[in-house]
């Protein structure tokens, strides 16, 4: 079994444990792969969706269709739903906001409504980029020129903001099974885990991979915790921060496309 087939079955397995596994099967609903760019790990991606549909389990993914078009015809027709962003119509403007332009992005659009895939475009009104009369004049040509006839408008928030400010303002990061130390890894800063419940956590609920497999030193008392706090950062994250935080920066979008 390959290790992106392994995450994926490890990643069902605790789909089939949650405890509200009967009400998602009574209402019809399933699992949705977002990210950030849901394709972005298109093996892994594949490897979960199809051991989904083997367990009859509906399945969506949010995309910005940046992504090849290999990759993308590969992926797209193995799901349910694709939840398609929308930013903008003019590749000019795209392009300044973003860093890439809308060629791409269009041209996947097209292909996924052309195949048949049921595609919901969503659109994030922003102020500023795309919240004129004109941008969904042209958003709304654009979606009718391709055949698209539904069209989910999102409101702006900037909840990420603040978030992201306070993790830059701490020196070491406190975690247990948070992803947040995926966020915080890229700062540079020391990341402590405080996985006191291990091993019942590991029993009934289990992780995508093993704590051991990341290089953050792992605390299971309070006095463990204060020594790690108060010593440096004692640990190499190069390979960790090259295998999932290599696209973070400003031109994220156009690195990945």
């Amino acid at each position: 079994m390959g290790n992106n087939e392994a995450r994926a079955k490890m990643s069902l397995m605790n789909f089939i444990k949650w405890k509200d596994k009967d009400f998602y099967e009574e209402s019809g609903g399933g699992v949705t792969v977002s990210g950030g760019e849901g394709m972005a790990q298109p093996d892994f991606a594949e490897a979960l969706v199809l051991r989904l549909r083997e367990n009859g389990i509906h399945t969506a993914i949010e995309t910005t269709g940046c992504v090849s078009p290999e990759v993308f015809h590969r992926l797209a027709p193995l799901f349910d739903l694709l939840l398609f962003d929308v930013k903008q119509y003019d590749s000019g403007k795209h392009k300044i906001g973003t860093g890439v332009g809308t060629e791409l992005i269009h041209k996947n659009l097209r292909w996924a409504h052309e195949q048949g895939l049921t595609v919901l475009p969503r659109i994030p009104v922003i102020p500023g980029f795309n919240a004129e009369l004109s941008d969904a004049e042209g958003i709304a040509n654009l979606l009718h020129d391709i055949g698209l006839s539904r069209v989910q408008l999102l409101p702006f928030h900037q909840m990420g903001e603040r978030k992201y400010e306070f993790l830059n303002s701490m020196d070491v990061l406190i975690t247990d099974y948070s992803s947040v130390f995926f966020d915080f890894a890229v700062t540079g800063k020391k990341i402590v885990l405080f996985p006191f419940d291990k091993e019942d956590y590991f029993r009934e609920r289990g992780t995508y991979f093993g704590l051991d497999e990341l290089p953050f030193p792992q605390a299971f008392t309070p006095d463990e915790l204060l020594a790690e706090i108060r010593c440096g950062k004692n640990y190499d994250d190069t390979a960790f921060l090259e295998k999932f935080c290599s696209f973070e920066g400003a031109d994220a979008a156009k690195n990945l496309c």
